[in-house]
């Protein structure tokens, strides 16, 4: 079932932005060291006159005092937890190398810390290799009991729970699903000298034992935005008559009143170009169609059965429609097409299913997949006959941007990704631009710029409501006596920005 996008009150609108948020779904992610530099010690004091001397061949991890006290640094290659992920569980896994008594099931007290980095590079042998970096602002003390045998592996062999840790670095600016990630283990009493540690395996000692990160995080599914453009320049929409009228074929009309398709005295191409279609590169088409509005009923004509064909031009920013012969059909089109066999509608003004067309998904994403595609280019559809032997006069008449620009063909496309979320952040903050607010009815709004602004007004669920568009002037006045009382969200774009505020209704 289409949701239909086309409630209007009265105004014009050109762009509307639609926003659905969809649950959470959690991932575990498992990143064992592998590597024999990936796992290093770093001597804290002097040894034998050098400081910072760092060891990537140790056959254990002595945590984190290896003759004198050490900074052990895990470096985890290829962690995939996606950019905007929110942790919810994570952390490191140990495996018991020696069991030494009164060295290894000593008390001590450790620290856990993250590397600032968001593609961890990598350890050397370089005297501070391992400390010389940035650390997180999160940390994270352990005290671990003592192991029991050698080989274990359990609570007592992993560290406390470092989610803060792990959602500091993948935050970074940088951060991307697969890259480099690195923990540093310290000793968090640094007066403490005394020899005792936990001893662990290494990537050295047995690959298979070495140091595992376990990381679970939660992923919002895509959020959908939905995109609704309608025509409102008369040039926009137009009829091309396929075959011979007084001698021309290919003859365009950017005025006509209504939009017959696809047969207005002879069979027709009809093309749509649909502005500032804002949806960015690289998004994923969910669902998408063109909303008709009925101009007319003519029996026999109107309610025929017809085979409607739905297509594309491959343009990725589709130039005007001119009054040119073959202005519309002198395009190349999409491989996609969409077969349209529309029901018969029931009364003037109907904007429902029988007017709608198929899902036609598939044109919409093959034109934004084109290169040069981008967020507000133009775009155009065609629809024609899928019967060129039916000479039939038989239609469906529908409103034109010269009949009535509030019944034009709209655009509607839903869409998940793109390098965006879609969404804008809601400013909770009373607005200057924005008065009174709570309001009882009268709402103003202070243009924000130089030049013309436009808004849009939705429920607190994302239902639009109202728009306008191409404001001039420093101030517009609203009258929201008839809507229901309550919260609502306005959009106040300008040609830089969009603001979106919150709005109360009394």
């Amino acid at each position: 079932m289409k949701s239909n996008l086309y409630t209007r009150i009265g105004m014009v609108f050109t762009s509307i932005l639609m926003f659905t948020y969809i649950a959470t779904s959690q991932t575990t992610v498992e990143v064992q060291i592998v590597f024999s530099e990936d796992d290093a010690e770093e001597i804290r004091i002097p040894v034998e006159g050098v400081r910072g001397e760092v060891d990537l061949t140790s056959s254990d991890l002595e945590l984190v005092f290896d003759h004198d006290p050490s900074w052990v640094g895990l470096r985890f290659r290829e962690v995939n937890i996606p950019k905007g992920a929110t942790i919810t569980e994570a952390y490191v896994q140990f495996t018991v190398d020696a069991l030494v008594p009164g060295t290894t099931d000593a008390a001590i007290k450790l620290e856990v810390w993250g590397a600032l980095e968001a593609n961890a590079p990598e350890i050397t042998s370089d005297p501070f290799s391992v400390s010389n970096r940035t650390f997180t602002d999160s940390m994270v003390p352990w005290e671990p009991g003592p192991s029991v045998a050698e080989g274990d592996a359990g609570e007592n062999e992993a560290t406390p729970d470092i989610t803060g840790i792990i959602q500091e670095i993948i935050d970074l600016d940088g951060w991307a699903s697969g890259n480099n990630m690195m923990l540093i283990v310290t000793t968090g009493d640094t007066l403490d000298t005394a020899d005792k540690n936990r001893e662990m395996e290494s990537s050295d000692g047995d690959v298979n034992r070495a140091p595992v990160l376990h990381v679970v995080y939660e992923e919002a599914a895509p959020i959908e935005t939905t995109v609704s453009v309608q025509i409102v320049f008369s040039e926009d929409d137009a009829e091309e008559i396929r075959i011979p009228v007084e001698g021309v074929r290919g003859e365009v009309d950017l005025t006509s009143s209504d939009l017959e398709l696809v047969f207005d005295h002879d069979p027709s191409w009809v093309g749509l170009r649909f502005r500032e279609v804002n949806i960015p590169k690289g998004a994923t088409i969910t669902e998408a169609y063109v909303q008709f509005t009925v101009d007319a009923l003519v029996p026999g004509t109107t309610d025929a059965a017809i085979k409607l064909e739905v297509w594309g031009a491959l343009e990725a920013n589709a130039p005007e429609i001119t009054s040119d012969p073959f202005s519309v059909s002198n395009r190349t089109f999409t491989d996609s097409m969409v077969p349209w066999e529309p029901g018969p509608s029931v009364a003037e003004g109907d904007a429902g299913e029988n007017e709608a067309t198929p899902d036609i998904t598939g044109i919409i994403q093959e034109i934004i997949d084109l290169d040069g595609w981008a967020s507000g280019n133009n775009m155009m559809l065609i629809v024609t006959t899928g019967d060129t032997l039916d000479t039939a006069d038989k239609n469906r008449e529908m409103e034109s941007a010269d009949g009535d620009v509030n019944g034009a063909p709209v655009l509607n496309v839903t869409f998940t990704g793109g390098g965006g979320t879609g969404v804008n952040s809601v400013n909770t903050e009373l607005s200057s631009l924005i008065y009174p607010n709570p309001t009882e009815g009268k709402l103003y709004i202070k243009n924000p710029s130089t030049d013309k602004f436009s808004y849009q007004i939705y429920t607190i669920n994302g239902r639009l409501i109202s728009s306008r568009q191409h404001i001039t002037g420093a101030t517009t006045e609203l009258d929201l006596s008839g809507l229901a009382k309550g919260m609502y969200l306005i959009n106040v774009r300008t040609t830089d920005k969009t603001e979106s505020h919150k709005i109360i209704l009394k």
